[in-house]
């Protein structure tokens, strides 16, 4: 029981310490490598629903719960190339994975996780367009540390604490770096065939590059997901699965900040100029309630078009073989400007665990659009290898 009453005891002290340290950002965040897409080629091929997934590595990028009930050690490998999506623009330009988890005895489940995110190159000129250079602008990295427990036979608990390291303009006079630190944490609970999860990912410092005013939050995100076994047969099983992201990375608004101030000015003005407007008739105080709800500030981060929506299916055939397929619908925020079709919004994936031929590893693939900047409706193909040991 010691070692429950430690788990509790760390994540009241962590949640304590990264909820001082966290406040309302300028509407934007650092560190886009916490909130690449692909970053899990299982997760991916189910449209990102994987909250309430357990028993894998991968699940530390989702919900750190999930780790609690591995059994053996587990290493994961990924690498999805931007080349696909930017073209020689992307040269360079990578993410890479490197996960690991093992049982230590009665006690839990620990983990340990390497994120990379090559930045590419840039070409370095004078007065003329000749390249006279070629300089690298660095590597981003995500060190992890996890933790996670049966705290019974139906309750999940994990915690990861991640250090974040963002090199700027390597190789130049001016080049600087920022390091942030974060905690992600989560629960998974079991109702007989239906599993109930929910996580905080990415809890922590600012990503300050000189002071304090010149610095972003980081993409803080609440998950929320349930999954059903809807068919549970000998050598057949179907888990379908459904999750809500909230980006809570602005906890409040100060509605006295310059840019918030003038956004309200303008629409005033607007409102009583054009009696057409959205803001004709709407008084100073109503406008900037709406904007505020438009950041999705505070408790509207979970406003329903500010949510991300996502549905999965994996389907297990036999001990070898698992079929994905999702559907992902992106919040109103980061929803992409070009329009979606319904294909555009639709992932699939496959795994291969050949475990029972004597390998002991799995073989993971994903094909989904991109959706995160550049070219968003290119699909990406993704592959990841895991070792079971």
């Amino acid at each position: 029981m010691l070692y429950r009453w430690r788990l509790l005891v760390l994540t009241v002290v962590l949640g304590a310490v990264f909820v001082g340290a966290a406040h309302a950002g300028a509407g934007r965040t650092g560190a886009p490598i916490l909130d690449l897409p692909h970053r899990s080629v299982r997760a991916a091929g189910l449209g990102e629903a994987f909250a309430t997934y357990d028993s894998d590595v991968n699940s530390v990028l989702w919900n750190p719960a999930g780790l609690s009930t591995i059994r053996e050690p587990q290493l994961l490998g990924g690498w999805t190339s931007f080349e696909q999506v930017f073209s020689e623009a992307g040269e360079g330009l990578y993410y890479a994975l490197f996960a690991g988890a093992t049982p230590v005895g009665d006690v839990g489940v620990a983990g340990a996780t390497l994120q990379l995110n090559g930045q590419g190159t840039i070409d370095i000129t004078t007065d003329s367009p000749e390249v006279i250079a070629v300089e690298g602008l660095g590597t981003n990295w995500v060190l992890g540390m996890s933790y996670a427990e049966e705290l019974s036979s139906h309750l999940r608990a994990g915690l990861t604490g991640k250090i974040i390291h963002l090199p700027l303009g390597v190789g130049f006079e001016q080049a600087s770096s920022a390091t942030a630190y974060a905690v992600d944490a989560g629960v998974q609970a079991d109702f007989s065939r239906v599993t109930v999860a929910g996580s905080v990912l990415n809890y922590g410092t600012r990503v300050q590059f000189k002071d304090a005013y010149q610095s972003d939050p980081l993409p803080r995100k609440f998950h929320g997901g349930i999954a059903v076994t809807a068919l549970d047969v000998p050598n057949t099983r179907l888990v379908v699965s459904v999750e809500a992201v909230a980006a809570i990375d602005k906890l409040s608004q100060n509605r006295d900040d310059e840019d918030f101030v003038q956004t309200v000015d303008e629409r005033v003005f607007v409102g009583q100029n054009d009696s057409e407007s959205n803001y004709a008739g709407m008084s100073r105080d109503e406008i900037a309630d709406q904007l505020v709800k438009q950041r999705g500030a505070g408790i509207h981060a979970f406003g329903w078009e500010r949510l991300e929506r996502s549905l999965g299916a994996e389907l297990t055939l036999g001990e070898v073989f698992k079929v994905r397929g999702g559907f992902k619908k992106f919040d109103s925020a980061s929803e992409p400007p070009q329009t979606l079709e319904f294909f555009d919004r639709v992932t699939f994936g496959f795994g291969v665990d050949v475990r029972s031929f004597g390998l002991p590893f799995v073989i993971d693939y994903a094909n989904a659009i991109w959706g995160a900047g550049g070219p968003l409706l290119e699909r990406v193909n993704s592959f990841s290898l895991s070792f079971r040991l």
